[in-house]
């Protein structure tokens, strides 16, 4: 715990932020799940007992994390927002139930790899905006 806590601390000071109890209990329990939690979900995960047992603190913290990049947000068509730890680029899978599950690395690196480079260059010169990197939603069919 000691060295994923210097892990957290190093992350936080490369992004600018303070390292407060809040900030690390929440992270801690969000980096250390791959099931892409609500806000909700995160307060419950870390119990009454935690310094940020109120759901506002929890939306107001994950915010803070979005903006400073180290936290992912994934919005949902049928459902509340959800938050990821991994900022590395990969792809989610929504389904029907509104959980998200990650695509296996390699094959979501394969399925980006296939996006016509020259395609975000048209995008970019037609709209004049430059694009950072390109996010594809993939959506389970109901059964």
């Amino acid at each position: 715990m000691v060295d994923c806590d210097q892990q957290i601390r190093s992350l936080f000071a490369e992004a600018g932020l303070r390292c407060t109890k809040q900030r690390l209990e929440l992270y801690r329990a969000l980096a250390k799940t791959d099931t892409h939690p609500t806000a909700e979900q995160l307060r419950d995960m870390l119990g009454c007992n935690c310094s940020c047992s109120s759901l506002a603190t929890v939306y107001n913290t994950l915010e803070t994390f979005c903006k400073a990049g180290i936290i992912r947000c994934i919005p949902t068509a049928s459902g509340p927002t959800r938050y990821d730890a991994d900022t590395s680029d990969h792809l989610h899978i929504t389904s029907p139930d509104g959980s998200i599950i990650d695509v296996p690395h390699h094959l979501g690196k394969k399925l980006l790899a296939s996006f016509p480079s020259e395609l975000v260059q048209q995008i970019e010169a037609e709209l004049g905006l430059p694009i950072d990197r390109v996010s594809l939603e993939l959506i389970a069919a109901r059964t």
